[in-house]
Formats: C-alpha cells, structure tokens, sequence
C-alpha cells in the first residue's frame, strides 16, 4: 500500500503521521515539541534538538509501517512565524525564535511608524502584530549584528525542516505570508518592504505554492531517519492553513476556530 506522511512541528508536539490515499489515517507518532524558555516571555528552539526528534519520530514511523506498505510522498506543516538565520553551508546562526516571543515587540512599534497599518495590510493582508518573521530578522539585525552579517538565508521552522531533508531552501507561500514581507497578490516578496526594512532580497528563500515538489530524501538523511533515499518531498505549509483545507474550509461562508494551542 502507498502511504503518503506528514509531518507537523507545532508549539505543543511536533508530529508524524502516515495515510493511505484515501485520507485514512495510519500511524501517528507524537513527542512534546522542546521549547526553551529564556523567561520575560521570550522563547527559543535549539535547531539540531528539533531536527534529531523529528528524525527519530521518522525512524519510528518507518519502523512501525507494515511490510509491503511504502511511503510515496512526504511535506512537513508547521508553525508560521517561528525561523533562524542560516549561513551559506546552511549551518544555524541563530536558535529558532518562536512565534510567541516577544522580544521584537520594540521593533514592530518602530515599523509601523514607517508605514501604516492600512498599507502593510494592503501588501501582505497581515494586522499590526510583533509576531511576524520580519521584526524577528530586524532584532536579529541590530542586537546580533555578528550573527547576521554571516547569514544567507532566513528559513521558517517547515523551510527548515525541508532543508535537512533534502538540502533545498525554499519556502510555501502561505509560510511565506507570515513573515510580513510577502506581497500577496504578486506572489513574490516584495520590494517595497524588504527596502523599508533595509533588508537583503536575497535572505529570503524562492516561494512556491503549497504542494511544490521540493527535492528528496537523501543518502545521509536516509541514515537519520530510516526513509528510502529519493522519496519524493513537497512543500506543505502554515499548520493552521493545513488544517484548514483539510477540513475543507475553502469556500467562503465556512470558518475554521483552531484553539490548540
């Protein structure tokens, strides 16, 4: 039978589960996401710590598959704004700071001095919040200039995710979406922002729609992790995006209420 699995870092578990092509869940492994708390509301993600637990959860997922049963495709969802600075070799910079922390709420502040919140919805159709990846980058800029001058890219926690499975840096577009510098009806970042915000237009990765074929699994992360070396990976997407369509609230009129967390 063909499987195909998903798999989600969110901010309670990080999850891995495996379907069949009808929709019908399989196998579902689940470990409690490793946040470390640096007090003062402020909340970060150790990179390689995330990465070894998912590749256990693979390990086990594999393990636990039935004989003659195969995973044909794989995309992984995961929380939105939470990301790092990774250098050209695609080495962490920087922990992962979660999408809660609130260390860039100064930053927000001065931002939307600069532009009005009536045309930064306008371009990204984002509220005023301290959340998004942007004003993460922009703390990362000015209190650890150190870190980020080294820095090639900026990944989101599914972008880097993908990254250790394949060793391709890109991001989906509804990831994209919330960082606060992606232009929605053009698809693209946009340029008026990232010249706003003093900002590199190459530290953000290419964007593709959710679904995207991405690369496959490789000989090393085979080892990792159990899965057969060239399984095919796609972009999977913002977890409350995911969440959204497979419960098949895609028409308008219809409303999703996602409280977990």
């Amino acid at each position: 039978m063909d499987l195909i699995l998903g798999v989600d870092v969110g901010t309670t578990h990080i999850k891995v589960g495996t379907f069949s092509l009808d929709g019908s869940l399989q196998s579902l492994h689940i470990r409690t996401t490793p946040t470390i708390n640096l007090g003062a509301s402020q909340a970060v993600y150790d990179p390689e710590e995330i990465w070894r637990l998912v590749a256990d959860l693979l390990k086990d997922t594999v393990a636990s598959t039935d004989r003659g049963s195969e995973i044909s495709s794989i995309a992984v969802a995961s929380m939105a704004e939470a990301g790092l600075l990774v250098d050209a070799q695609g080495r962490a910079l920087t922990p992962i700071i979660s999408w809660f922390d609130v260390r860039s709420k100064e930053d927000a502040e001065t931002w939307f001095e600069k532009i009005s919140p009536e045309q930064f919805f306008h371009i990204t159709g984002l509220n005023p919040n301290h959340i998004y990846s942007l004003f993460k980058i922009l703390w990362l800029r000015d209190y650890e200039p150190h870190l980020y001058e080294h820095a090639k890219t900026w990944l989101c926690m599914s972008d880097y995710i993908n990254y250790r499975l394949t060793g391709v840096m890109a991001t989906d577009y509804s990831i994209a979406s919330r960082t606060g510098l992606f232009d929605l009806e053009k698809k693209t970042w946009s340029k008026d922002l990232l010249r706003k915000a003093d900002l590199r237009h190459d530290l953000l990765p290419p964007a593709f729609p959710g679904g995207t074929y991405l690369g496959e699994i490789t000989a090393k992360v085979s080892t990792e992790t159990s899965l057969e070396v060239g399984t095919p990976v796609s972009l999977g997407g913002h977890d409350h995006v995911c969440g959204a369509f497979s419960a098949k609230v895609i028409e308008p009129g219809v409303i999703l209420d996602s409280m977990g967390t």
